[in-house]
């Protein structure tokens, strides 16, 4: 019976580190939004000055 319930909690933990992975990588690019918008507005900056 015990050795039953390991892959049980194993399962748990992994899903919880993948939530956990999937919320740091949504915060990551949140973060990155704005750099794009300053990326792109930069490009075409410079096709216009050119």
């Amino acid at each position: 019976m015990e050795v039953s319930t390991v892959p049980e909690v194993g399962s748990l933990e992994i899903e919880s580190r993948s939530v956990d992975i999937e919320l740091a990588v949504n915060k990551a690019s949140d973060a990155m939004k704005p750099l794009e918008i300053i990326a792109m507005s930069i490009l075409t900056q410079d096709s216009f000055s050119n």
